[in-house]
């Protein structure tokens, strides 16, 4: 595939109007500790209230049931698009052994296995970042996805599989 087909699958990807994305039952076990966040433990553990933006996205079942899905954003630095397995439950759990030179995140959402996007919640709208946490503190490991907590929850949401091989 060539840089200019590349480039007119995701423009026709971005053009789109949002394709179907799997969601999650809402009677499964994990929707109901998702629709149910414990925001106190996180807000005593930082000494901060959680960002708004969290506290909505959270109370909105269409978007916080999604599952399988990839994240497509001009603005990602992530080439290919940013893959969702499904959003973290909210709680005690995030704050509660997270790993050491990382205690001021909590995760967001899970990616392919040992992938967390991770955020800062104690910033009004903090900065997403992408932590495969099975290797560590290694900034190869650890870095930007580009988009603000904001732009990442309202970004383009593409069923997983859908996006060309080489994008």
């Amino acid at each position: 595939m060539t840089f200019l087909q590349w480039v007119k699958n995701f423009a026709s990807l971005m053009a789109s109007p949002k394709s179907a994305v799997r969601r999650l039952d809402r009677n499964h076990a994990l929707a109901q500790e998702l629709l149910h966040p414990e925001w106190t433990p996180i807000e005593e553990h930082f000494g901060a209230p959680v960002p708004a933006t969290l506290k909505q996205f959270y109370s909105d079942p269409n978007q916080l049931l999604q599952l399988d899905f990839t994240i497509v954003s001009l603005k990602s630095e992530i080439l290919g698009g940013l893959y969702i397995e499904f959003f973290e439950k909210m709680g005690l759990g995030s704050v509660d052994g997270f790993f050491e030179g990382f205690e001021r995140f909590i995760p967001l959402a899970r990616g392919c296995g040992a992938e967390l996007c991770v955020i800062d919640p104690t910033e009004a709208d903090p900065e997403v970042f992408l932590h495969i946490y099975d290797i560590g503190a290694d900034p190869e490991h650890f870095r930007s996805t580009g988009l603000r907590l904001s732009g990442f929850l309202r970004a383009k949401r593409v069923p997983a599989g859908r996006l060309p091989e080489e994008l």
